[in-house]
């Protein structure tokens, strides 16, 4: 390997769950000596008007419009990367990537979301960067699939196999897991958690993560009626940076003593460790941090697309309940605290090396051939 390789991670910020992936790679490069790691949202830098009405549209019809983001995924999910919407959509961030390799001259380039503009850089003009992209869900979309990509990480052996069906060969695919910050991997002190969060350690406390934008729909009709449940029962509600879906909240769910409400939280897996169970929308990255922590998912209302394959994913494993309704998520709340169990750790398993060390592993270790082969070149 070289003496100080460079290290460069394309993600977009399309939810929170690809950047903190990417976070979770950048820790674990660093963790390991390799401290030039730049992660960059590539469709921002390339695009930034079209970058925010994208991300605006995307926010609202998942809000308003579910059924449309649901039908325009599943309508392009077989679409073909080597054909011309395939090479159009991976086409975007092109010139934004040239740039960037001849400014930074990374050693190789990561993708965590599939804008896969350096797959397209490398067919249109034979660049030789090593490309790795590392799927975030726990469902196969096309748009993940491009012939330029050295190698696939992905969470399980069913996606493995996914890929393999669409002609990726088995040498391609490393089978990892999803990448977690390392916080996911430590033992935490639930009493210092109690104390710090003003929370009562004889109650028995659901998490609800409301979404940084509302996207958990109808939660002030919906908390009304789960206070109800039982006496021995408390809420925590998080609300993300929306500070005015945090204000709302705040000012409708003052007066009870068992919810409380917070907006963005750092340490969120100090509260997951706390909770008898959370209920959430289906991103691949928090049912991942949930089922490394043991805690039992309630996926309430799962958006059509990938959100609901990867609650569907878990739900066949056992580990993930998926209501429609608020009465059934009462009822399955209700399991939860009579059962009192944790699931046990399924994709992120205890005694399995972490997604993060494995890949950076992997990636190194293609730096360092690569490296060997110029230099052989070079010698003759």
């Amino acid at each position: 390997m070289s003496s100080k390789p460079k290290i460069l991670i394309l993600y977009a910020k399309f939810g929170d769950g690809h950047y903190q992936v990417s976070k979770a790679l950048q820790q674990q490069f660093l963790d390991t000596g390799i401290y030039d790691v730049q992660l960059v949202d590539l469709f921002e830098e390339a695009h930034p008007l079209l970058n925010s009405i994208s991300r605006f549209i995307y926010l609202k019809s998942n809000m308003y419009f579910p059924g449309f983001y649901g039908w325009s995924y599943n309508l392009t999910t077989d679409m073909k990367p080597d054909q011309f919407f395939g090479k159009w959509l991976h086409s975007f961030g092109m010139r934004t990537i040239k740039e960037l390799l001849q400014k930074e001259k990374p050693d190789a380039v990561i993708h965590t979301f599939p804008f896969l503009a350096m797959n397209q850089f490398r067919q249109n003009t034979g660049n030789r960067t090593p490309s790795f992209t590392v799927i975030t869900d726990y469902v196969l979309h096309n748009r993940w699939i491009h012939s330029e990509t050295d190698r696939y990480f992905v969470a399980t052996e069913e996606l493995q196999q996914a890929l393999l069906h669409k002609g990726v060969a088995k040498e391609r695919i490393s089978v990892t897991g999803i990448p977690l910050r390392s916080v996911f991997e430590k033992p935490m002190d639930n009493a210092c958690i109690y104390q710090k969060y003003g929370l009562n350690r004889r109650k028995s406390y659901v998490l609800i993560l409301a979404g940084a934008y509302g996207v958990l729909s109808g939660i002030d009709k919906m908390m009304r009626e789960l206070i109800e449940l039982d006496a021995n029962l408390a809420f925590i509600l998080i609300t993300g940076k929306n500070r005015r879906l945090y204000d709302k909240f705040n000012a409708l769910f003052s007066g009870y003593d068992n919810i409380h409400v917070l907006g963005y939280v750092e340490g969120i897996q100090q509260l997951m460790s706390v909770s008898s169970c959370i209920v959430t929308k289906a991103g691949a990255i928090t049912l991942a941090e949930a089922m490394a922590l043991n805690v039992p998912v309630i996926v309430y209302r799962p958006l059509p697309g990938q959100e609901r394959g990867n609650a569907e994913y878990w739900a066949k494993q056992g580990t993930v309940g998926i209501v429609e309704e608020v009465a059934a998520l009462k009822q399955a709340i209700m399991v939860q605290m009579k059962n009192g169990e944790k699931r046990a750790r399924a994709t992120q398993s205890m005694g399995r090396t972490p997604a993060s060390v494995q890949i950076v592993e992997e990636v190194s270790e293609r730096i360092q051939t690569k490296n060997m082969h110029a230099r052989k070149i070079a010698s003759h």
